[in-house]
């Protein structure tokens, strides 16, 4: 299962569509490059087997804009990678990811 959480650097106000894929632990953190700034951003879900919750730990907070307008950047805890930057609007390469 993939979630879209929406988020916006607190630094650069860059917006990131995040592509996260559910792992295996009912908490799970993330932490990438901001894809202008390169500041470093964590995002976090916690409680995933019950009501979960996002949660936004550091330079980032949550926001609303269409998903054509962000950079998506894909999380999963699976990985040994643990991005991958898609530009904006770039839905063939995303699917192919």
């Amino acid at each position: 299962m993939v979630i879209t959480p929406k988020i916006i650097c607190d630094t650069c106000d860059t917006k990131h569509l995040l592509k996260v894929t559910l792992g295996r632990e009912d908490n799970q953190y993330h932490t990438f490059p901001c894809t202008e700034c390169d500041e470093e951003i964590e995002f976090g879900l916690e409680n995933l087997f019950s009501k979960g919750e996002y949660r936004y730990i550091r330079n980032c907070s949550e926001a609303s804009f269409g998903y054509s307008d962000a950079i998506q950047v894909h999380l999963n805890p699976d990985f040994g990678v643990s991005h991958k930057v898609v530009e904006a609007g770039d839905c063939i390469t995303s699917n192919l990811l």
